[in-house]
């Protein structure tokens, strides 16, 4: 897991100081570190299905817990909210086919999809395709 392909994620959601976030499959936390960072009055809520997860995000945010920025909760969820599915594929020409089909499963799976971006970064080609629900009237 590249911690630049994170921070790249991270940077497109647009976190401002009070946001409230919650975050779904946190894993072992750089996500929940990055947001922490940008918030000043706002929290973010993590959680993970792994309790194993939960444990290393916990021991990566201690302070931010600690501070009331961050809390973390073992949970699964399923959401009615604007979708993000960042990756970085180990070979940069995989970037497009693996956008068209986490597209396709977005759609096939009641999501529109709002937009698709791509960056080269030094580690590597990644890309975010966002998705939300879509409209049921």
């Amino acid at each position: 897991m590249s911690s630049e392909r994170i921070a790249w994620a991270v940077e497109r959601l647009g976190i401002r100081p009070r946001h409230r976030v919650l975050e779904a499959g946190c894993g072992h936390g750089v996500a929940v570190s990055l947001i922490a960072e940008r918030l000043d009055g706002g929290v973010v809520l993590a959680i993970d299905r792994s309790p194993r997860m939960i444990e290393a995000a916990t021991r990566r945010n201690a302070a931010r817990i600690a501070a009331g920025v961050v809390a973390l909760q073992q949970a699964e969820l399923a959401l009615d909210a604007e979708l993000h599915v960042s990756f970085r594929p180990h070979r940069p020409a995989e970037v497009e086919p693996i956008a068209a089909h986490v597209r396709g499963a977005l759609e096939a799976n009641g999501f529109a999809v709002a937009r698709v971006e791509t960056a080269d970064l030094a580690s590597g080609r990644v890309a975010s395709v966002v998705g939300a629900p879509r409209d049921s009237g």
